[in-house]
């Protein structure tokens, strides 16, 4: 009989072990899944891309950059501003389609021959349409150096890397939900397990979900504060600080998700142990 204070003993310092285990695995599994989905959906999602790089400060800093270097194309070449500007008018979608490129590999520095092809289109109908000599080559030179500037104004340069991280998490996002689920779901039936009472063991899953908020929120602050991801090397630099601010607010998600999960899961356990005094 004086064995089986101590085996007691030693059961239930096992079983708290065996429970902060589980509860890394569950905080894990959680950071996996949530994670995973958050970013999927945001910086990998090319509608809250549009959100971000598609502001009206974006698109005013797009046109301002195009106008003042045309108007210098414009003196350089005798041709006026506005018949460059009608390729702006024809095609009003030039950050969407950059931001649509990243998500198809393809070019979004929107530096084409189809582009130089329209404004010398666009050059030579001015010309012959107000009977102005012309040399084939000059136009198409000051066509080369129009779609440059446009290029230069509302494409997306140096981001490469930023593909990569798309391609990546859209070819791992299932792997790693699934994984951050599996982890989840063991950690669920263990808590079961080690417990003969159901209440024990939602409490010991909630303290899981406490700790996977707090995570989030110590994780975001982290990278609020030592400026993660706040310095992309895209050009031009509007569009850097635009995806600055689009991973900033994924971390201000994050922060509020993990604060969300916390209190949840806080209020449960409470009312979880209010209860347990009536029973």
């Amino acid at each position: 009989m004086r064995g089986t204070p101590r085996m007691s003993m030693s059961l239930k310092k096992t079983r708290k072990i065996l429970c902060l285990i589980f509860a890394a695995v569950m905080v894990a599994g959680n950071v996996l899944c949530f994670g995973s989905v958050l970013i999927k959906g945001t910086l990998c999602s090319p509608d809250y891309l549009k959100l971000t790089f598609l502001t009206k400060r974006v698109e005013e800093q797009c046109k301002q950059n195009f106008n003042d270097r045309i108007q210098i194309l414009s003196l350089e070449s005798s041709i006026p501003v506005r018949v460059f500007e009608t390729e702006i008018k024809l095609d009003d979608e030039m950050g969407a389609d950059a931001v649509e490129r990243l998500f198809n590999s393809l070019d979004t520095s929107l530096y084409t021959s189809a582009r130089i092809e329209l404004f010398e289109e666009l050059c030579t109908e001015y010309l012959e349409g107000n009977n102005i000599k012309y040399n084939k080559q000059q136009v198409h030179n000051t066509a080369v150096k129009a779609a440059e500037i446009y290029a230069d104004s509302y494409g997306i340069d140096n981001i490469e890397s930023m593909k990569a991280f798309v391609k990546e998490t859209q070819t791992k996002y299932s792997r790693y939900a699934s994984i951050g689920i599996l982890l989840v779901v063991i950690s669920i039936i263990a808590f079961f397990s080690l417990f003969s009472k159901n209440k024990d063991a939602f409490m010991a899953m909630l303290m899981g979900y406490i700790a996977t908020g707090i995570t989030f929120m110590l994780t975001s602050i982290t990278a609020l504060i030592t400026g993660i991801g706040q310095s992309p090397k895209i050009y031009p630099s509007f569009y850097a600080d635009a995806a600055a601010n689009s991973v900033r607010f994924v971390f201000v998600i994050s922060l509020l998700l993990g604060l969300a999960i916390a209190v949840v899961a806080y209020l449960l356990a409470d009312y979880i142990e209010r209860t347990r005094n009536y029973d």
